[in-house]
């Protein structure tokens, strides 16, 4: 329980820095179920196939972003 408390915190903290998260709906899946993995990992295929445009779109304001602290020299 301790472990599921702490993993949730850090996952909240982790995902606050992030640009973009995805949550693909695996239902109620225990950290050691580890025979539902092959579910879980489609589940996330479609998550991220549904998501390819917003995906698309942070790579491309990253890449500007890049490009143009380049042209500063930063």
């Amino acid at each position: 329980r301790t472990f599921e408390i702490m993993s949730k915190r850090l996952d909240g903290i982790q995902t606050e820095k992030a640009d973009l998260v995805l949550s693909p709906e695996v239902g109620k899946v225990g950290t050691v179920q580890f025979y539902r993995a092959e579910e879980c990992i489609e589940k996330g295929e479609i998550a991220a196939r549904e998501a390819l445009p917003e995906i698309k779109r942070v790579l491309e304001e990253f890449q500007y972003k890049k490009e143009e602290r380049a042209e500063y020299g930063a």
